[in-house]
């Protein structure tokens, strides 16, 4: 789903209503817009804190759509952002109160909707933009879940002190 997202031939605007952790930073950041509440929420990946590998689809999404340094501190720290710190950070694109977060993204849409009416032209510039990064969700997205099983498998089998 995050690949289609990634490319998706109109614009695409999530509002972010609480935390974004792991798989739900991935799926926000597929968007091309984020917008998300003044007073609540975070930003981050828990992997390295669960001892988790991260998963390549998901490092080419954050890769594709944040800083390299947030890329790292995040990944290697395991640290989250709150609110400010995402738009300080360009995780999102703005802040706002609880009462007008989905209608801002609904019309922030609005305003960006005309851009969508040539699909073809907005879904290649989206395809050119992140080529490299729908190959790697491509390629991985069989492997991602299977790995995960497969590594949960083994600390399971891990003899407990």
């Amino acid at each position: 789903y995050k690949r289609q997202l990634l490319v998706f031939p109109v614009p695409t605007v999530a509002a972010v209503n609480g935390h974004a952790i792991a798989g739900g930073m991935a799926l926000a950041l597929a968007h091309d817009f984020r917008i998300m509440r003044e007073d609540l929420g975070m930003f981050g990946m828990s992997e390295v804190n669960i001892g988790m590998n991260l998963p390549p689809g998901f490092v080419t999404i954050l890769q594709a759509k944040l800083n390299p340094r947030v890329v790292s501190e995040s990944a290697i720290t395991g640290r989250y952002y709150k609110s400010k710190e995402c738009l300080e950070y360009g995780i999102v694109d703005r802040l706002e109160k609880k009462e007008n977060l989905l209608n801002a993204a609904i019309e922030l849409a609005k305003k960006l909707a005309i851009k969508g009416q040539d699909r073809l032209i907005l879904g290649d510039i989206k395809m050119t933009l992140y080529k490299n990064h729908y190959d790697i969700l491509t390629r991985d997205s069989m492997t991602d879940m299977s790995m995960f099983v497969v590594h949960r498998m083994i600390d399971m089998a891990r003899p407990r002190l």
